[in-house]
C-alpha cells in the first residue's frame, strides 16, 4: 500500500527520490554514472511494472548478486526498497539486502547476525568482535531513508583498529521493528547491554548520522556508557518545530513520508507527534557527552538554525560545515577522515589520530578545536 498521500504528488515523490538516491549512491561508492544510467528506466516511484523503481533497481541486484557480489547486491537492494518498504516487493527488497548481506560476512568470517530485544521486538543487528573482550565499543545508526547494510564497511575498519562493531538500523527502517519515538533511544542501551558480555561497552562510541543522532542525543544523558558521538545533519530541535507546522514546502515530501513510516503514522498525524520528539534548553545543557556535529550550509532538511542556536546550547558540541547538501556528500573524504580520526583515538591509537588531525588542518582547513575535548 503507497504511503504518498495522494497520486498527485507522484512526480514530485519521483523527482526527489531520483535526487536523494544520487547522493546516497555517493556514500555507497557507485560508479557516478551508474546509478543515473538506471534513474533514466524509472517512470514510477509505485508499482511493479518493468519501469516502476522496485523492478528496475531489484533487477540489478539480481544481477549483481549472481555475479558474484553481494556487497554490491546488498546496496541495489537498499536502493529498491526507498524510501520505505511500503508495498510487498519493496518488503523483499529490503529483506534480500539483510539476508545477502548477511549471509555474506557470515560466510566470509567477517561479522555475524545477532538479535537485540527490546520492548517485545527482535532488532537484528550486525556484529563483529573485536580479538579481545576488553576492547571498546562502536555503534554505528544511520537514519530514516538508510539501511544498516550500507554502512557494513565498519565492520573490517573497526575491527582492524581493535573496535568491537554494532551496525542497527533505525527504529521503523529496515530490521527494526521499533517505532520511531523518544522512547525508542533506549535501543542503544539495548544494543550495549547485548554485548557487554564480550566487549567493553562502557567505552562507547557512536557514529549516528541523521535522525540516528538525534536518539544518541536523547539516550546518552541516561547513559554514561556512551562516551562519544559523531553526527551528520541530525536534528535535534529546530526541524521537529519547522516540521509541525506542516509547510510542504519546507519539508521533502520524501522525508515526510520516510518519517511517518519511521512512526507509524500517516503523514497528515504527523505534525502532532513532532513537538515531543525535541530536545529542550535543559536536555541539551546536561549533555556532557561529546558530540562531533558535522552541519551541511545548504541543508534542504534540517534548518541552519539547528546548529547555528540549538546544537551550541550542548557545552560539549564541537561544530563543523560544510558547503554542501544534507549529509555533505560532495565532501565524503574530509567526513571519512575526520571520522577516521576520532575512531583511531577511540581504539587507542592517539598518535596516529593527531597526525590525521594536522592532515586535516593543513589540507583541508579543518581547525584542531574540532576535537578539543572530544
Amino acid at each position: 500500500m503507497s504511503t504518498l498521500p495522494n497520486f498527485d504528488q507522484a512526480d514530485r515523490a519521483l523527482s526527489e527520490a531520483r535526487g536523494f538516491v544520487e547522493l546516497h549512491a555517493k556514500h555507497m561508492g557507485f560508479d557516478e554514472r551508474r546509478i543515473p544510467g538506471l534513474l533514466d528506466r524509472i517512470t514510477t516511484l509505485e508499482g511493479e511494472g518493468p519501469s516502476a523503481w522496485v523492478s528496475v533497481f531489484s533487477g540489478e541486484a539480481l544481477a549483481a548478486s549472481s555475479s558474484g557480489k553481494p556487497a554490491e547486491a546488498a546496496n541495489l537492494f537498499n536502493l529498491a526498497r526507498f524510501p520505505v518498504s511500503d508495498s510487498p516487493a519493496k518488503v523483499n527488497a529490503q529483506r534480500s539486502a539483510a539476508q545477502v548481506f548477511g549471509e555474506h560476512i557470515e560466510r566470509i568470517g567477517q561479522g555475524e547476525r545477532r538479535l537485540v530485544e527490546i520492548d517485545g521486538h527482535q532488532v537484528s543487528v550486525l556484529f563483529r568482535a573485536a580479538r579481545s573482550p576488553k576492547a571498546g565499543l562502536l555503534i554505528l545508526m544511520g537514519g530514516i531513508v538508510s539501511l544498516k547494510e550500507q554502512w557494513g564497511a565498519f565492520l573490517n575498519l573497526g575491527h582492524k583498529l581493535g573496535c568491537a562493531v554494532v551496525i542497527a538500523d533505525f527504529p521503523g527502517v529496515g530490521c527494526n521493528t521499533l517505532p520511531y519515538s523518544r522512547s525508542a533511544a533506549r535501543i542503544y542501551g539495548a544494543i550495549m547491554d547485548s554485548v557487554s558480555d564480550v566487549c567493553d561497552v562502557r567505552q562507547t562510541m557512536v557514529i549516528a548520522p541523521s535522525f540516528g543522532g538525534h536518539l544518541a542525543m536523547l539516550h546518552a544523558n541516561d547513559d554514561p556508557r556512551i562516551r562519544q558521538i559523531i553526527t551528520i545533519g541530525a536534528p535535534i530541535r529546530a526541524f521537529f518545530e519547522r516540521a509541525a507546522q506542516c509547510n510542504s514546502d519546507e519539508i521533502p515530501l520524501i522525508t515526510r513520508v520516510a518519517l511517518a513510516h519511521a512512526m507509524g503514522l500517516a503523514v497528515p498525524d504527523l505534525p502532532e507527534h513532532l513537538p515531543p520528539l525535541s530536545m529542550q534548553p535543559d536536555e541539551l545543557h546536561r549533555l556532557q557527552t561529546p558530540v562531533l556535529y558535522i552541519a551541511a550550509e545548504r541543508d534542504d532538511i534540517i534548518p541552519a538554525a539547528e546548529w547555528r542556536e540549538v546544537a551550541p546550547q550542548a557545552p560539549n558540541l564541537r561544530l563543523h560545515s560544510f558547503d554542501d547538501v544534507h549529509g555533505a556528500p560532495n565532501n565524503l573524504r574530509t567526513v571519512r577522515l575526520i571520522i577516521l580520526a576520532m575512531l583511531l583515538r577511540h581504539s587507542g591509537h592517539t598518535l596516529a589520530s593527531r597526525l590525521l588531525q594536522s592532515v586535516l588542518r593543513l589540507r583541508f582547513s579543518v581547525q584542531p578545536s574540532l576535537f578539543h575535548t572530544l
